[in-house]
């Protein structure tokens, strides 16, 4: 042993896409943003690790690589390696929304979500990332 440490920042249940219609959800993801880089500013990991729930798939609408850009670019920027898993938020169905507007759970289509496995191929685009599919599945779980 060196004597050198090696220091691993995890960061879970981030919940980026909740509420993107209402104030407090964009306002969420912009919190858990500065969060996440006074984390990494103050730690200075060798790696960072996202253990599930990066997304809430269910209420976003459009295709999920731009939210995940949003949860990895304090790493791009800073130059940290990471690893992700994920959870059972990250690729859920969308949810439908009613003609008032309000969130309405539907369990039996998928209407426009980003599967785990774009999602992983999205994610192992950035020279940063750690992350692999597992071989237990097709859509892989990562790390």
């Amino acid at each position: 042993s060196s004597g050198e440490s090696f220091v691993i920042v995890q960061f879970a249940d981030l919940h980026f896409g909740e509420a993107p219609e209402k104030l407090w959800g964009p306002e969420q993801d912009r919190n858990s943003t500065r969060v996440m880089e006074s984390i990494l500013d103050t730690e200075k990991p060798d790696l960072v690790v996202f253990s599930g729930d990066q997304l809430t798939g269910n209420n976003i609408r459009e295709n999920a690589t731009e939210y995940w850009r949003q949860i990895v670019q304090p790493c791009v920027d800073r130059g940290v390696r990471w690893a992700q898993t994920f959870g059972n938020h990250d690729d859920m169905p969308l949810d439908s929304v009613t003609p008032s507007h309000e969130w309405r759970v539907t369990q039996s289509r998928r209407l426009s979500s980003t599967s785990r496995s774009e999602l992983m191929e999205f994610d192992r685009s950035f020279a940063l990332s750690q992350s692999k599919s597992d071989f237990a599945s097709s859509e892989g779980t990562g790390l």
